[in-house]
């Protein structure tokens, strides 16, 4: 066995080298061994036959494996400790996949837990679209694997939380200012070389896609109220619809801004000296400027940028191919990329140009400068009732129109929801959803954040759109009580808890909450954990005609038509001079061959290892 950072190499030494069996360490769903000190273990493999290995140095392997898969899965590789004498009956035959069947031990077993730290971090045991059976999957009968009916948390649960405060933790704001207030114009300067540098492709453009298919700035209302008037029967053309432009209607400018992002209400100083023929002109790479750094996720970088050309602001998410290589995450971003650009509705964030060049992929996302969900419950500590509805039906409305689509998203929680600076909200982030076709109508991977996992996922079962409707109840016990309805310090302990459905709550005297009894109904209604007797398994009007939406008009959410109580603070857009100068075209004259180096550096500071994966990998970026 020849381990390396990314694969392992399976040859004997009498072979010759060329001759051998190899697979990604990513692709390894859980290690099995014995309780004792034994040299025996198996690894399985991800639609593979297991691997039973016998090592004098069993122990050290296990631990070197486990440390590679947290770097490679940016996740904790599951480990099973079960007797020795029955460490033979969880080898998988080929045999047993042609079943499919795969011999994995219950979850009593698990002596590494698969959800890794204690955060609210997406995870996925398989970061490919591809399906396959999650770790947890267990033999038929198993009692673990039974529905519980759906009851209220015992008595020791609730003694449990108690003491605990219905509030969002706060997360340590200092970790990402130290990290971004470090960061001065050189830092900014050097970015931008790498923007500037080496060819790009611009492999979609909003501004060309609505042209091409004659889209209006209406579309994406026209569709809410089509998709209202076939789920609620309303009709499209009552008094509180929304009034067609009539055509010989000139189409204000700054109407026109907000067709691709909500920035207009930030900065409206639209250059009034830009031509016409530049308006309609796709810009490059180059024409894109850095203001700052806004965030940093564990596949890149996601930069604040104004298009030089017209003056917009974009949130610019910045994706090194070698990590999606490394993590399986080339179909996930893929997946993302044709939500992003497949769909047009007002409460899903939109992307108006993305771009390859040989080692990144660049997304141009709406800047949404009110912040997310999450920070704006840090702030209030819990919203009003009436405001969480509020929040809850426009999430209610994206999630409608993603499974008309035959798109569910497996990753709703505040982190996801950004709100726009006039108090309305937008669905976001992409990475983990499932675009089902016309073969294929279930889901089978692992996936998701722990404390908004359905037990359905959990229990390594198959996942249909009900899966968001449990998310969609986590989400509004925690918006409306400032604390999430699962939650325990034990990882472990917090899973049974999710597939019991057991969750308390909180006391109207001692925590101050009072939450009506049409809230707490829809609540439980849709953290059921029987998936099929879940609210909204018989499709999204079945939520929207629940009594604690009697007083909600969507009709009047799509059209924007209600005034929100709830004006986040929106994220000041402060421009450097300095920063600005640094345009495509200007800096191009004036490049010297030792800065055209310095570029080449940046660009490919990968080293060589990393460059060589990426060009064997380039064929699978082709499809973007």
């Amino acid at each position: 066995m020849l381990i390396t950072d990314y694969n392992v190499i399976l040859t004997e030494a009498e072979k010759n080298y060329q001759d051998h069996d190899s697979f990604l360490i990513k692709d390894i769903c859980a290690i099995v061994k014995p309780d004792k000190k034994k040299n025996d273990f198996i690894i399985n493999v991800d639609r593979r036959p297991s691997y039973y290995f016998s090592c004098k140095k069993a122990s050290e392997v296990i631990e070197m494996l486990k440390n590679l898969y947290h770097s490679c899965a940016k996740n904790n590789l599951v480990i099973y400790s079960v007797p020795y004498k029955e460490l033979p009956k969880y080898e998988t035959t080929q045999e047993d996949i042609a079943n499919s069947v795969w011999k994995i031990p219950t979850s009593e077993f698990i002596e590494q837990d698969p959800l890794g730290k204690k955060d609210r971090t997406s995870s996925s045991t398989n970061d490919s679209d591809k399906e396959k059976e999650p770790v947890e999957n267990q033999p038929a009968g198993d009692a673990d694997t039974a529905k519980p009916p759906l009851v209220d948390a015992e008595e020791e649960d609730k003694s449990e939380v108690s003491d605990q405060k219905f509030h969002t933790e706060e997360k340590d704001p200092e970790i990402n200012k130290k990290i971004i207030g470090q960061l001065g114009n050189d830092y900014l300067e050097n970015q931008q070389r790498i923007l500037n540098h080496g060819k790009s492709t611009l492999i979609f453009s909003k501004k060309t896609f609505m042209k091409s298919r004659k889209i209006t700035q209406d579309n994406g209302f026209e569709e809410c109220m089509k998709l209202l008037e076939a789920n609620l029967g309303i009709n499209a053309d009552d008094e509180i619809a929304i009034e067609p432009r009539p055509k010989d209607e000139v189409i204000p400018e700054e109407e026109e801004d907000a067709m691709d992002s909500e920035n207009d209400t930030i900065s409206k100083s639209k250059s009034s000296s830009m031509s016409k023929s530049d308006s309609d002109v796709d810009p490059e790479l180059g024409d894109f400027v850095i203001l700052k750094m806004l965030n940093k996720g564990g596949f890149g970088k996601v930069f604040l940028v104004k298009n030089t050309l017209d003056g917009k602001y974009y949130a610019m998410k910045r994706i090194r191919k070698d990590l999606l290589i490394e993590t399986g995450q080339i179909d996930n971003t893929m997946n993302e990329k044709t939500v992003l650009l497949k769909l047009q509705n007002p409460f899903l964030l939109g992307m108006s140009y993305a771009f390859q060049s040989e080692f990144r992929l660049y997304f141009f996302l709406d800047f949404v400068s009110g912040g997310d969900l999450y920070d704006n419950l840090v702030k209030v500590k819990k919203f009003e009732e009436a405001q969480a509805k509020f929040f809850i039906a426009q999430v209610l409305i994206s999630l409608s129109h993603l499974h008309e689509n035959k798109i569910v998203h497996r990753d709703l929680k505040p982190e996801n929801v950004l709100v726009c600076p006039d108090g309305y909200v937008v669905l976001a982030d992409f990475g983990l959803a499932k675009i089902f076709d016309e073969k294929t109508d279930m889901a089978h991977t692992m996936c998701g954040t722990p404390e908004y996992m359905a037990p359905e996922v959990l229990l390594g079962k198959s996942q249909t759109f009900t899966v968001d409707w449990w998310a969609l109840g986590v989400l509004t016990y925690e918006l409306a009580t400032g604390r999430p309805p699962f939650k325990h310090k034990n990882d472990r302990k917090l899973r049974k808890l999710i597939k019991k459905g057991k969750f308390p709550w909180p006391d109207p005297e001692k925590h101050n909450i009072h939450l009506s009894e049409d809230l707490m109904d829809f609540i439980k209604m849709l953290l059921n954990p029987d998936p099929a007797a879940r609210l909204g398994a018989k499709g999204a009007p079945e939520i929207m005609k629940h009594q604690w939406f009697k007083d909600i008009n969507f009709e009047d959410i799509v059209s924007k038509k209600v005034k929100p109580t709830y004006i986040p603070e929106a994220q000041e857009v402060i421009e450097d001079n300095k920063v600005l100068i640094k345009s495509h075209r200007k800096f191009k004259k004036k490049v010297k061959k030792s800065d055209q180096q310095k570029d080449e550096l940046l660009e490919t500071c990968l080293g060589r290892a990393r460059q060589k994966l990426i060009r064997d990998y380039q064929t699978k970026f082709e499809k973007f």
